[in-house]
């Protein structure tokens, strides 16, 4: 059923971001940005969202990513003591208050029909939980 879905992008996004997401997740497999008889991930590199990125740098690894790992043995075992350093208890009482909440207010999506209904991806990402009737 969750092909036939259609999922609107966040509120908070650009139009030329909501554009790409809307293409990404096009239920028609030959509509889909990226695939069917078109040109693959060429498509996805030309879409207007991503008009300012150097392909061939990326490709040639020129740009840094957006997440650096450590650079040194020291910040590792900083960031690993950090972890061992949170109590377990702490944990667990983190991992129900998630769950319960997540629980407690159901995001309910009706069957679409053959064109598929909208919902918004903000509410599908963020909301507690998605249950498919």
């Amino acid at each position: 059923q969750i092909l036939n879905i259609r999922v609107s992008p966040p509120s908070a996004a650009s139009s030329l971001a909501g554009r790409l997401i809307t293409n990404l997740l096009e239920p028609d497999y030959h509509e889909r940005l990226g695939l069917g008889a078109r040109h693959g991930a060429q498509d996805v590199m030309a879409a207007p969202f991503f008009h300012s990125v150097d392909w061939e740098g990326v490709a040639a690894g020129r740009h840094p990513g957006l997440v650096l790992p450590p650079t040194s043995a020291e910040e590792e075992l900083c960031i690993a003591t950090a972890i061992r350093s949170f109590e377990p208890t702490e944990r667990a009482r983190a991992l129900v208050q998630y769950r319960e909440e997540r629980e407690s207010s159901p995001v309910a999506v009706q069957k679409s029909n053959k064109t598929g209904d909208w919902l918004p991806l903000d509410r599908v990402l963020a909301g507690p939980r998605v249950v498919a009737l």
